[in-house]
């Protein structure tokens, strides 16, 4: 059953389970390589700085893209949310890019300001990443909710009225119920929140 096509009835489908599809497999396996360029990009940034690589707004978009893209993979052992990838990936392509261009917040690597010399920059900005990492993935689930849900009243209204009309992207089928994408999108954002609530304490 879990490898006919259709609606995906359940985002908690363990992995040996899941569907196996071509592409879905295919953008999941480049998606971990391109993760593993972009930690060996942050990794080097640090090592080129001496310190960790999160001291300025650029290489802050840096940790925190590759952390979005890291929460999202990491979250496949318990929820299957491949669905998500083209809008997780696409968001990190726009934020990246946007943020390695010389008139944004790219900037060459230079010493730690001495107000910043402290394990409370490492502890508070790590988090903070993390948490918006959290958010991103509460984001992509809500605006598919979103989407899913006005597709599921178009759909009740037209079997009401007996009329057959567009109910919305033919994408939105093979998506979890509006439901499941609410109760997710809201896991997400309460541990976003946690960590954002810490991030301000810190």
């Amino acid at each position: 059953q879990s490898r006919q096509s259709g609606p995906v009835d359940s985002v908690r489908t363990p992995p040996a389970n899941r569907q196996r599809l071509l592409w879905a497999r295919i953008g999941t396996s480049l998606t971990v390589l391109a993760f593993l360029f972009h930690l060996a990009g942050t990794v080097l940034r640090g090592i080129a700085a001496g310190r960790v690589p999160w001291a300025n707004m650029y290489e802050f978009a840096l940790t925190g893209t590759v952390l979005i893209v890291a929460v999202y993979l990491g979250v496949f052992f318990r929820y299957d949310l491949r669905f998500l990838g083209s809008l997780i990936t696409g968001m990190v392509v726009l934020m990246l890019g946007g943020a390695s261009l010389p008139f944004t917040f790219y900037v060459e690597v230079v010493p730690l300001a001495d107000p910043l010399k402290s394990v409370w920059l490492v502890i508070h900005v790590f988090v903070a990443s993390l948490a918006t990492a959290l958010f991103a993935i509460a984001f992509g689930l809500s605006v598919l909710q979103l989407m899913q849900a006005r597709r599921e009243q178009r759909a009740i209204a037209a079997v009401g009225t007996g009329a057959t009309v567009r109910t919305g992207p033919g994408f939105l089928r093979t998506l979890p119920g509006s439901e499941a994408l609410e109760s997710l999108a809201y896991r997400f954002a309460i541990m976003g929140f946690v960590f954002w609530t810490f991030t301000l304490i810190a």
